[in-house]
């Protein structure tokens, strides 16, 4: 539970599902990492941790669990193995009320893509996972967070998804009112204001380097702007050092704070005019009304597709996009009726639908789990032994070579 766009999904799950009276129950590394703005759910009564390790060699050990048949259970996994520990577990404890979900948080790594690590027996590997990845697909259990990680699957495995089973994951992120006078009056506002948030994590979500770059040009025109860039990760540093190369003028216009729990990233998003982001970040921000421009992934420039809802589409997008310059100048020198119209576009390009943790539920009604043999259990086991393996010889080889 680290600063990121899966770990805050799964946060807000938890949070929701709290709201409605279920337990829930976490499967958490014996020494989390957690943040801080995850502290209102982790302290919850309704909450139990259960410490497991399964970064080592264990499978999947962990305390003994006390699940009743006869309650509704949602069980929600992230990464290839670990959907196939809650199979496992669905057998093992006989829930034939058990609703199992795997939702798929990136679209790229050995997370999701286990053959990615290895080099020998890659085509071996690659084609067993793609089977389970199949049956997973067919019995309803799999879940996106965006288009491109339905084409990655399809890529990888050489398989075609179903229309109806190219299922999205239901979202929990709050809805607030779109004001047309707070809209207005934030038109106003000076300085004019930029808000980026995200995970610092290079050359993955480099974009906000190039960001940087941008706006401190637009400040040498003499335009009256600033940044707010929210975030944290393990590459904090390079974004301390771009802002701190920059000239006397536009350094103290770039300001850069914590991650922050959703409720206050929204209070800060209202405060501003435009949000160029990734991910969830830059969904998060239209909910509301937040003129927004989705950024490309995996680059240190900063490109754009942009306003929503025209990239709704494009938040996870690694495709070669715009400069974000002529996109800033343009939101600079628009009157306040194009700039309410498309604020207004990006706020009804979502839907008001109601959060529930029961549309889990409701999704999988018409799909039966696909719960694997012990035999293709164990087959798994062997090649997640084999994985953590060559981890471990990769490790010892990079020390060698330190």
């Amino acid at each position: 539970m680290a600063v990121g766009g899966i770990e805050n999904y799964a946060y807000q799950i938890m949070k929701h599902a709290m709201k409605e009276d279920f337990d829930v129950i976490w499967f958490s590394d014996p020494t989390p990492i957690v943040s801080s703005i995850y502290d209102d759910v982790l302290n919850s009564k309704k909450l139990t941790i259960v410490k497991c390790d399964t970064h080592k060699f264990n499978w999947f050990k962990h305390k003994k669990l006390s699940l009743n048949n006869y309650e509704r259970i949602v069980l929600l996994s992230f990464s290839f193995f670990d959907h196939l520990r809650i199979l496992e577990l669905i057998k093992k404890e006989k829930l034939r009320n058990a609703v199992p979900f795997l939702i798929t948080p990136h679209f790229t790594g050995g997370l999701i893509f286990p053959e990615q690590n290895f080099k020998i027996l890659r085509k071996v590997i690659r084609k067993n996972v793609g089977k389970e990845y199949f049956r997973w697909v067919n019995s309803g259990e799999m879940l996106f967070l965006a288009q491109n990680h339905i084409d990655a699957i399809e890529n990888a495995y050489n398989f075609v998804i179903d229309d109806n089973l190219k299922r999205m994951a239901p979202e929990y992120v709050e809805r607030r009112e779109f004001i047309e006078n707070e809209v207005l009056e934030k038109f106003s506002q000076k300085p004019f204001r930029i808000v980026s948030a995200g995970r610092f994590e290079f050359p993955h979500k480099g974009y906000v380097l190039g960001l940087i770059d941008a706006v401190a040009k637009i400040i040498d025109e003499k335009e009256d702007i600033e940044l707010v860039i929210v975030g944290d990760g393990r590459d904090r540093e390079q974004v301390e050092e771009k802002i701190k190369s920059l000239n006397p003028v536009a350094k103290p216009r770039v300001k850069l704070l914590p991650m922050m729990p959703v409720k206050n990233l929204l209070d800060l998003y209202q405060s501003c005019n435009l949000s160029i982001s990734v991910a969830g970040c830059a969904s998060m921000g239209a909910r509301i009304g937040l003129l927004t421009l989705p950024a490309r992934h995996y680059t240190n420039a900063c490109e754009v597709y942009g306003f929503f809802p025209d990239s709704k589409n494009m938040t996870t997008s690694t495709k070669p996009g715009y400069d974000v310059i002529p996109f800033i100048k343009r939101v600079l020198n628009m009157n306040a009726k194009e700039y309410l119209n498309l604020s207004r576009a990006a706020y009804d390009s979502f839907d008001d639908k109601k959060i529930s943790i029961n549309d889990f539920i409701d999704m999988n009604k018409e799909y039966f789990p696909y719960i694997p043999s012990k035999k293709v259990i164990r087959k798994f086991k062997i090649i997640y032994y084999l994985d953590k393996i060559v981890f471990y010889i990769n490790k010892l080889e990079g020390k060698k070579n330190e």
